[in-house]
């Protein structure tokens, strides 16, 4: 599974202005014979339902133009920061620093503290020990906790439209498996030491029962799909919103078994009986984000 933004003890008392357009920009409406031109032209490239193979997917990845797509979670949020640009500038003790323009509209003064956050996820997606924490924002209501969850996760879902962010999953996958998870051992150690590609995670057991059983452990037969994430849809971005601690159900967070799919399987063990809908399986390979009334904001 994932920690998408890991920290140690990284408490922060947040505050953010919105951003104030300018008058030129407010006033620079698009015209309606150029809004209809653009529905006109508009078509979901992005959403090619043109299913691809194993090999195909291994050729992708294998090109240079095509590195992102064997991204973890930590790699894929901290290039989506970076497709946004970088701009550096010297500040008052003469040392060079970031500005990230992904935050430059939305959060304004906290600059130590987008950089303390992008270099955690820097880190994570350098597999540094990192990756294995979760953030915790903390701080008054209003304070930007939300805003900054809320950019974050609004910012995966365009990036899982473009080119340079795009990614493929495992048809039928509950938890829109990574595809590289069904390669056995030997292929990861080609990957990492001749390609620089790291494999971390195994096949969910549902992904693992099907190459078990229908592809007869033949993982190149497995079809891959393109999706995008898509919090509305639930797929790779979750939120939850813990109830009373008493008696929270730990099924909201990781599924529960179908009582109905049981009773034609007849064992609970079978990964088919269960029903993978909690937050941490949808925000699988994305973020979730982990709401309390205490005026946190915990992002995995």
């Amino acid at each position: 599974m994932i920690n998408i933004i890991p920290t140690e003890s990284l408490f922060y008392c947040i505050i953010f202005t919105r951003h104030l357009k300018k008058a030129s920009e407010v006033n620079s409406f698009m015209s309606n014979k150029d809004f209809m031109k653009e529905m006109e032209n508009w078509s979901p490239q992005h959403l090619n339902k043109d299913n691809i193979m194993m090999d195909e997917y291994l050729s992708l990845i294998l090109e240079d133009s095509n590195k992102n797509l064997s991204d973890l979670a930590h790699a894929r949020l901290y290039h989506m920061i970076e497709s946004h640009g970088i701009e550096w500038y010297e500040d008052e003790n003469g040392n060079n620093r970031p500005k990230y323009k992904f935050f430059e509209n939305e959060i304004y003064g906290l600059d130590d503290t987008i950089e303390k956050l992008v270099g955690l996820l820097h880190g994570g997606a350098r597999l540094l020990p990192v990756r294995k924490r979760i953030l915790m924002l903390m701080g008054p209501v209003g304070g930007g906790k939300s805003t900054i969850a809320a950019m974050l996760k609004k910012g995966l879902e365009k990036y899982s439209l473009t080119d340079e962010g795009k990614i493929y999953s495992i048809v039928g996958c509950p938890i829109h498996e990574d595809p590289l998870n069904a390669l056995p051992e030997n292929f990861r150690d080609i990957l990492k030491t001749k390609h620089d590609v790291f494999v971390e995670g195994r096949l969910c057991p549902y992904c693992q029962f099907k190459l078990d059983n229908d592809l007869k452990g033949d993982f190149r037969k497995f079809e891959l799909e393109r999706i995008s994430f898509s919090e509305q849809k639930r797929v790779g971005i979750g939120t939850f919103l813990p109830n009373d601690v008493k008696s929270q159900d730990i099924s909201e967070l990781i599924g529960s078994v179908n009582l109905s799919k049981l009773a034609d399987i007849g064992v609970e063990s079978d990964p088919r009986a269960f029903t993978f809908d909690g937050e941490l399986n949808i925000a699988n390979r994305g973020i979730m984000e982990m709401r309390s009334e205490e005026h946190t904001s915990e992002l995995q």
